[in-house]
């Protein structure tokens, strides 16, 4: 690339010798080998990530993901000697090239600027995995294709670093791509047409090639990039979760601070080119990381206060080296404010931290060879634990999807592994991409075989995961057999290329917090449809912040009132309503063709605050209801399907709690999430002597970050005239308690002829506090006297 100013001075040789030894210390610091396998929802789609490279499935077509090819390098969890070859490379040589890029495009900078940036990233890079790329690029934009008197050979360098990051995240590659644009509009404005064509042409071959080496075909760029866009634009409808208020202040003021930075920026910079290009992708990178970062506001929160810190410290170097000082070098105090309000105490802790981190992976660096070895070690370690050894006798080498989220067993247990394109349901986040998953089903590439494990995230309505196939498998799959927490389902005919007819049977328009009342109960399953408008303020909050949320509350025959999160872009097309698939008792007897509509009356909530984002006068939310006339379902007791799920041996009248019944096996066998405060009432047979069970609170209850203050479970007869005596109570403390951590079994013997039910009942302890008060109940039984 021609230099248009001339060449930069010299650096000193003290210089180098201080970014020698920053590299050095950086280096170690953005280390981060990969952990044992395991089984939850991030480990899962991060291990099918690194399977993905291994079996050469392509992005785009056979797997629908934000992430790209090269996105198994960033994996926190590793599948023994697959792809370790290639990671162990990123890790040593990638991060190397990482550390010195960063030393290097700093290296403008003052010393104390340079050194207090890389002892920044040395510090908190851990905190937020996506921050030292979204710097990286910033500054290969910033600091490389857009400087003046950027040298040719280092472009290349920049070029290359850019379309490998692309490949990795369809973010990065937005980020990367559009500074590449502006960087070449820079230069054409510069009329060096010459460098504007070799950055663009440069960057796109590089990226082609880059894709080719992950083993994707080019034709698939497309395609990746069209459905990443799906995605993304219905990630916020579906993944919101909102911040506190002090964090959203802190978030928001940094914004503004921000925004005055650029625009000031774009206003006085006497290099019009760089200062239009700088600031343009200057906003528009801060806005993506607001977005990707606030939207899901937990952790991920912390991406943009650390971004912001990092850069608050380079960027007024970079953009304005005349000046000693910048106003924007204030915003690091905002940061670190930021910092402590979202995880009080972290920053105390982040020193130890990035020591322990540096220490380890040097002392792990030069012995990298044994590394695949120990790996694979760890992983049939892993293999060991998670068998299903009934499910790989029945499957044999034909092809398995799982639903919902832990698709790790599938690959823990060594099974042919064929999934949909959009491989964890809760991702299927919109109609077009439930779609997509349902015409896989009726393709001949549908499974052989199904996992399913019935789960959801977020409190959303169970059937909304996949919403367009769920409904459909059983005209094509049956249960063969459960083991452990999974049911496995059997292909036992092709599915129907068109979809199940539906009826309609009312379309109402319905005002949030107004009940609508279902017709009569019938015999086949229930389809529902709500259209949700926003007012034009509420579009204007989805674009700058993220959508405003709603709930669907059901009330069901007992008269039980059930909260669900409810997705907006899946409610359109609809999901199935009833039967209400709340356990994987449920969904087992929906695909026998049995259960019993059970829902009585729905209506619409949305969070305090967020209610006038939704349009409720001209154009309100409208309800369509349908019922699916091929399914025809022979009417069972409410909670018959846990009787056959072998949990109790009787039917409850009612089961009353505030979250969705989910059933698991424990170490006592499979257990009801019954969280407090909850109840159950229980009719009593004639001769009826002996009640016994299991009980306890599951391990995310007191584990991590959980604080359960123990629950109170408490056992009462109810008399014929109402009053209710207790025969039975015991509280379980596991977080203080070691002995309360494991399942308790009780046996109660019952008073003669004083009473017509019973009451299970879970409460919170002694502060009232419920959030973890994860109880569960199991192997309830009902038994009278054996004969004389």
């Amino acid at each position: 690339m021609k230099q248009t100013n001339p060449t930069p001075p010299a650096v000193s040789r003290w210089r180098l010798v201080l970014s020698a030894a920053l590299t050095l210390l950086l280096w170690p610091s953005l280390v981060n080998f990969p952990g044992a396998p395991e089984g939850y929802l991030d480990a899962s789609w991060q291990e099918v990530l690194v399977h993905a490279h291994a079996q050469g499935w392509q992005f785009g077509r056979q797997i629908i993901f934000t992430w790209g090819p090269w996105g198994f390098l960033g994996s926190h969890f590793h599948l023994g000697e697959s792809g370790a070859v290639a990671r162990i490379v990123w890790e040593t040589l990638g991060k190397l090239l990482v550390a010195g890029g960063l030393v290097v495009l700093t290296q403008p900078l003052a010393a104390w600027r340079q050194a207090l940036f890389i002892l920044g990233l040395v510090l908190f890079n851990w905190l937020f995995a996506d921050t030292v790329f979204y710097v990286f690029i910033s500054l290969l934009i910033v600091g490389g294709l857009l400087a003046p008197g950027a040298l040719r050979w280092r472009c290349g360098f920049w070029i290359a670093a850019l379309s490998f990051l692309a490949a990795f995240k369809f973010t990065y590659l937005l980020l990367a791509g559009g500074g590449v644009l502006l960087a070449a509009g820079a230069w054409v404005w510069r009329r060096n047409y010459h460098a504007a064509l070799v950055v663009t042409v440069g960057y796109v071959l590089a990226f082609v090639l880059v894709w080719m080496a992950a083993g994707q075909h080019p034709d698939h760029i497309v395609p990746y990039l069209r459905r990443s866009i799906e995605l993304s634009s219905a990630y916020g409808d579906a993944m919101g979760m909102d911040e506190t208020w002090p964090v959203f202040l802190c978030g928001a003021g940094l914004m503004v601070l921000v925004g005055a930075f650029v625009l000031r920026l774009f206003l006085t910079h006497p290099d019009r080119p760089f200062a239009v290009a700088a600031s343009l992708f200057l906003a528009a990178t801060w806005f993506i990381v607001w977005k990707s970062c606030f939207t899901r506001a937990d952790g991920h929160v912390l991406g943009l206060f650390l971004f912001t810190l990092l850069l608050a410290v380079v960027l007024p170097g970079l953009c304005h080296p005349a000046r000693r000082w910048h106003w924007f070098e204030l915003a690091p105090l905002s940061c670190l404010l930021g910092i402590a309000i979202t995880e009080p105490g972290l920053l105390s802790r982040c020193p130890g931290i990035a020591l322990a981190r540096i220490r380890a992976n040097s002392r792990e660096l030069p012995r990298v060879g044994p590394l695949p070895a120990a790996w694979q070690r760890s992983l049939e370690t892993v293999r060991a634990s998670a068998l299903l050894p009934a499910v790989q006798a029945a499957v044999g080498r034909g092809t398995v999807d799982v639903f919902h989220y832990e698709q790790a067993v599938a690959l823990f247990n060594d099974l042919n592994y064929s999934p949909r394109p959009i491989f964890q349901s809760y991702v299927a986040f919109s109609s077009r991409l439930a779609w997509r998953n349902l015409r896989h089903f009726q393709s001949p590439l549908a499974p052989d075989f199904v996992l399913w494990k019935h789960m959801t995230i977020d409190g959303r309505f169970p059937t909304q995961d996949d919403a367009a196939l769920v409904s459909e498998l059983p005209r094509g799959y049956e249960p063969a057999l459960e083991e452990g927490d999974y049911l496995l389902l059997k292909r036992v005919r092709p599915l129907p290329a068109q979809r199940l007819d539906r009826r309609l049977l009312l379309e109402q328009s319905l005002d949030f917090n107004g009940t609508l009342t279902l017709p009569p109960a019938g015999t086949h399953p229930l389809w529902i449809q709500v259209r949700l408008p926003l007012t034009l303020i509420g579009r204007l909050r989805s674009f700058l912040y993220k959508p405003p949320q709603v709930f669907l509350i059901t009330t069901d025959v007992t008269g039980r009132e059930s909260t669900w999160r409810l997705l907006p872009r899946v409610a359109e097309d609809g999901f199935l309503l009833d039967p209400l698939l709340e356990t994987q008792a449920d969904f087992a007897a929906y695909l026998r063709s049995q259960g019993s509509l059970t829902v009585r009356s729905i209506r619409l909530t949305a969070p305090p605050g967020q209610q006038e984002y939704w349009s409720t006068i001209w154009d309100r939310p409208v309800v369509r209801l349908f019922e699916l006339p091929e399914v025809t379902l022979q009417p069972q007791p409410r909670y018959q399907a846990l009787v056959q799920a072998g949990l109790m041996n009787f039917t409850p009248d009612s089961i009353q709690a505030d979250f969705p019944l989910n059933v698991f096996s424990t170490s006592a066998g499979r257990m009801m999430l019954l969280h407090a405060p909850g109840e159950m009432v229980i009719p009593l047979p004639p001769g009826a002597a002996l009640f016994s069970g299991a009980i306890g609170l599951a391990d995310g209850s007191y584990d991590g970050d959980s604080r359960t203050d123990g629950v109170d479970f408490v056992v009462a007869a109810v008399a014929p005239d109402g009053s209710r005596r207790v025969l039975w109570q015991r509280y379980l403390d596991p977080l203080n308690r070691a002995e309360d951590r494991s399942p308790q079994s009780f046996h109660i013997a019952l008073p003669a002829g004083s009473a017509h039910k019973l009451v299970l009942r879970t409460l919170p302890g002694p502060a009232a506090d419920s959030r973890w008060d994860w109880s569960f109940v199991g192997n309830l039984h009902l038994d009278t006297p054996p004969a004389p």
